[in-house]
């Protein structure tokens, strides 16, 4: 088990900052290969791995406990830093591990949801009430009893129903879990895939090998699932239920490595992030070793993107190791995260979008 002790270590830093399956054994369409050189749009230096864009608002979490939770800045007006929302503690407005997981229009504005895993607690923002500095900024507030132990993805389905990934003390594990509000119980769907070894695994062993995260169609009823080590995506409807998976070139090979040599040297990352539109999936691709990204020696990754379909159109060559993209196919932008460099970067898709739409 010395690989996936290695990763849970790995990993679990990286988070504090249906049907019959179908197999994906499909005519392929032409991929669309182009390179991208990015261009630095903040002059200050970033502490952090992930954010999250809200129309023309882009939320950086910061990491070191400190200061402000989220720096909030202006993609129509150069960039410039708008506000703030958050402090790091214990007080109702206050957090210790939070992310912004889902966002969803009403009206003029956005409700943003919010889960700080540490504090087991959701919390439904207004974005209209963090612009205006208003006294009290959440909609909605609720906690989670600690026993389902979830990660950080908590997607809104419905007034009462979320999607989650489970955290490190699960015990009945799923690639997903549904959790309903209003009896504060979750359900979950089957472990895909299921190595020969799962059943001998400590619940951590298990939390770093199946480390996974989510992201919604925006009409809510398709689920897309991505996986660090293992090469592969997963479709599942609204109810958990698994409609199609998609086969990654090393799939094979992983799946293998995991299964039968436990090898640390051979252990290998591959999808990091997902952003998601109406008609396209955007994945953060590295394919890289253990080493590799400890060390942060990567020169460049991948960005694959599909169709709902689970057809691949393109894939973007990026220069610099990010851990966290955001799409904005509206000004033909992807936003991505370079923590070596302590930068943003930000690349212009819009010539890939006309080719591949």
């Amino acid at each position: 088990m010395k690989v996936i002790n290695s990763i849970a270590c790995i990993l679990f830093v990286l988070f504090i900052s249906s049907c019959t399956s179908e197999n994906s054994v499909k005519e392929e369409k032409e991929v669309l290969k182009v390179s991208l050189e990015g261009k630095v749009i903040l002059p200050e230096e970033i502490k952090g791995r992930v954010m999250t864009r809200v129309d023309n608002l882009l939320f950086f979490y910061q990491t070191g406990g400190e200061g402000d939770v989220f720096k909030i800045y202006d993609l129509d007006n150069n960039y410039k830093l708008v506000g703030a929302y958050g402090t790091f503690g214990d007080g109702p407005e206050e957090y210790l591990a939070p992310r912004i997981t889902d966002k969803e229009k009403v009206g003029n504005d956005y409700i943003l949801t919010i889960y700080d895993r540490f504090k087991n607690k959701v919390s439904a923002v207004s974005l209209n009430a963090i612009i205006n500095n208003s006294e009290d900024k959440a909609v909605d507030r609720f906690s989670i009893d600690p026993k389902h132990s979830m990660n950080q993805d908590f997607l809104k389905i419905d007034e009462q129903t979320y999607v989650a990934t489970p955290g490190m003390e699960a015990t009945n594990r799923g690639r997903i879990h549904i959790y309903d509000e209003s009896t504060q119980e979750f359900s979950h769907n089957d472990m895909i895939p299921k190595v020969a070894v799962y059943d001998n695994m400590e619940s951590y062993e298990k939390y770093a090998l199946y480390m996974t995260k989510l992201a919604k169609h925006p009409s809510k009823d398709k689920i897309v699932s991505i996986m660090f080590s293992f090469d592969r995506l997963d479709f599942y409807n609204s109810k958990g239920e698994h409609l199609q998976e998609v086969l990654g070139p090393e799939y094979e090979s992983e799946f293998a490595r995991v299964n039968m040599d436990g090898n640390s040297d051979n252990a290998k990352f591959f999808y990091q992030d997902v952003s998601v539109s109406e008609n396209l999936i955007y994945t953060l691709y590295l394919n890289e070793t253990l080493e590799t990204y400890i060390t942060q020696d990567i020169s460049d990754v991948g960005i694959k993107i599909y169709d709902w379909d689970g057809d691949q159109l393109a894939e973007i060559s990026i220069p610099n190791f990010l851990t966290s993209i955001e799409i904005d196919e509206v000004r033909g932008k992807l936003y991505g995260i370079a923590p070596s460099e302590e930068k943003i970067l930000e690349y212009d898709i819009s010539e890939v979008l006309k080719q591949i739409k």
